[in-house]
This record gives structure tokens, C-alpha cells and sequence, in this order.
């Protein structure tokens, strides 16, 4: 495939801003390089233009083409449709939905934070938003759940908490079942289990990034792209992650777990930190000149999201804010290891 000129694009997109078709050329090109991020902001930005010039069948045509995203997080147009759970054969319906029902009226809390996870809903009508409170962004919105869509899926472990708020936007009804009905109705249909795992995954990771103060300062949608790319990645104990003077070749944020910084000084191993739940790490290869002289090391085990380099570059490219925030989170470490690493290694005064 032919790598488009996006330069030459984005020159025309700029100096012809009074046709929006070039403007639709430039995302499109974008989307073809990978950089999704930066085109469904031109995208949404197209849609709201062609509105306001009501030339409301190119907006819709622009949907239809590019997908309900386009035309932003709330209020755009989102054909009906039945979620995955909805559109199955009546004998997986039999065996997989049950008569308890729960209704929530708009405004009202399905749960919070903090409360203990029981049960797992499934909407049948209406609209919930779910929302977590991150220290840089204030309330955050982690997702949206409609018709044929799951929630509350953190009661699938024992003993498990909610970590977000679930707030009906309309009024709302749901099934509701406990994880033992939803693991025997899994279990009888393989389809069923498959769809369950990657919507679960999807939702996961996403709230996962909601949590993490720059990726906090996307919007949903986009933190949807990062989610659809980034990869879960189990790290047993004691593996070596990051080598001295090495660029790790993706970025990594902790989910769980703890990992620590060492390096080589007097031909021992000298310990200079930790990273747990929630810190972003291996940034150097896109914002430092040189590399970290420290070495990371999984302790006990740890869970990350992998995060390709490309989807970091995409999303400074979209955002001023989170460039700022991630390149400052890389100087800063850089620049703390380097001090650490000074005091280690100075000698103890001598009387």
C-alpha cells in the first residue's frame, strides 16, 4: 500500500477550508496510516461543520460512511439496533435470560463505586452512562450501555467491589443474574462465550484507560480506539521488562501489581523505585533523545496494557493537553531516575 501524502493533504485541507471534501480527504488518509485518533477528530469536526451549514444528508452520508462516532459522544446518531446478546437464536435466549427484571429511572444509580458487585444486568431498554473519577480530569466518562448491552461484569469475581458509577440517562430495564446464571448460560453456547469475552475485554480496557490521568483527557470514543489496540499482557514475577540504557519498543500502563527500578552501580544492582496501578511508562523511544540507565523488573506479578508506540504518537498529534501531560511524564521520570541514580552513587562524606 502506496503511504499517502499527508502533508500535502493536510496543506489542501487548510488552505481550501471552505470545501469541506477536502477536509474528509485528509481524515481519510489518516485513517489509511493508522492514525485514528487524529481522523475521528477531523471527522466529528467535519460533521459538526456540514450541520451548522445545514447540509444535514452529507452529515448523515458522512455516518453512514465513517461509522456513529462521527458525530460525537452524546447526542449523535446511533442507529436502533439489538446488542449482541439480543440477536440470538430463541434457544440461547431461553437458556441465558431469566424473568427478574430491575428498572431504573433517569438520574437514578444502578450502583457506585464501592458498593459490593452481585449482579450482571443486561439492558433491555433505555441508556446508562458509566463514569469514573480520575484525579486530572474530574468525573469521567468511561462508556456508554444501551440496548443488548452488558454491565456490572466486575461481579464476575468473588467478593468483587464496583469500581465506577452506572447512572441511567432515560429510563432503563434490565435482566438481572448472578454470575453463576451467566457462567452455565455461557457455557452451553460457544458463540454466546466469544461475544461475551471480547465485549468484556473491550469495556475493561477501556476503563482501565479512563483511570490513567492522560488518556482520561480523550474522549470516549477515542480512548475506544487505544482500548481496540493496546493488548493485556500478563508479567510473572521477577521478569525483566525494561534493560539498562534500552528503549522499551512499546508503552506500558499498570494495572496491578508493582514494578521495580534498578541499576548497575559498583557491579550490584542498586534498587531506585517502583511503578504500580495506574502509572504510564515506556515513553523514552518517543520523547527522550536517550534512553533510561535502569533496569525494570516485575515484582510479584503484574498486569499491563501494552500500548503500541503509533497510538501515543496519534493521540499528541489529536491533543495539545495530553502531548503536554505524556511528554512531561517522560522527562519527569527520566529526570528523577537520573537523580536517584546521582545519590545512590555518590560516595558517603568522609569525616
Amino acid at each position: 500500500m502506496i503511504r499517502p501524502d499527508l502533508d500535502r493533504l493536510k496543506q489542501l485541507a487548510e488552505t481550501n477550508s471552505d470545501n469541506p471534501k477536502f477536509l474528509e480527504n485528509y481524515a481519510n488518509a489518516l485513517l489509511q496510516d493508522g492514525k485514528l485518533i487524529l481522523a475521528r477528530k477531523l471527522l466529528q469536526k467535519l460533521y459538526g461543520r456540514l450541520h451548522r451549514a445545514n447540509r444535514h444528508d452529507d452529515a448523515y452520508r458522512l455516518v453512514m460512511t465513517h461509522g456513529e462516532w462521527v458525530a460525537g459522544e452524546e447526542g449523535g446518531f446511533r442507529p436502533e439496533w439489538e446488542g449482541p446478546f439480543l440477536r440470538l437464536e430463541k434457544e440461547v435466549k431461553k437458556s441465558f435470560f431469566y424473568r427478574r427484571q430491575k428498572k431504573v429511572r433517569e438520574g437514578e444509580a444502578l450502583f457506585r463505586t464501592g458498593e459490593a458487585a452481585e449482579q450482571i444486568y443486561l439492558v433491555l431498554e433505555g441508556e446508562l452512562a458509566i463514569t469514573i473519577r480520575s484525579e486530572l480530569a474530574g468525573h469521567v466518562l468511561a462508556n456508554f450501555v444501551y440496548r443488548g448491552d452488558l454491565v456490572g461484569e466486575s461481579a464476575l469475581k468473588s467478593n468483587a467491589t464496583r469500581v465506577a458509577d452506572v447512572v441511567a440517562n432515560k429510563n432503563s430495564t434490565l435482566f438481572e443474574f448472578n454470575r453463576e446464571e451467566l457462567a452455565n448460560a455461557i457455557s452451553k453456547h460457544s458463540d454466546l462465550r466469544d461475544l461475551f469475552e471480547e465485549e468484556v475485554s473491550l469495556r475493561r480496557k477501556t476503563l482501565i484507560l479512563s483511570q490513567c490521568p492522560p488518556f482520561s483527557l480523550l474522549t470516549l470514543s477515542e480512548r475506544a480506539i487505544v482500548a481496540e489496540q493496546s493488548i493485556e499482557m500478563d508479567v510473572p514475577n521477577g521478569t525483566t521488562i525494561k534493560k539498562e540504557g534500552a528503549h522499551l519498543p512499546y508503552s506500558a500502563l499498570v494495572i496491578s501489581g508493582e514494578i521495580e527500578s534498578y541499576f548497575t552501580a559498583d557491579m550490584k544492582p542498586n534498587y531506585s523505585g517502583s511503578l504500580y496501578a495506574n502509572a504510564l511508562f515506556g515513553l523514552g523511544e518517543l520523547y527522550l533523545d536517550e534512553a533510561i540507565p535502569n533496569k525494570l523488573v516485575a515484582k510479584k506479578d503484574v498486569k499491563l496494557l501494552k500500548i503500541p508506540h503509533k497510538v501515543v504518537e496519534d493521540a499528541s498529534e489529536a491533543h495539545v493537553d495530553f502531548e503536554t501531560v505524556v511528554s512531561g511524564i517522560a522527562s519527569t521520570n527520566y529526570a528523577q531516575t537520573m537523580e536517584t541514580i546521582r545519590i545512590l552513587s555518590s560516595n558517603p562524606p568522609t569525616n
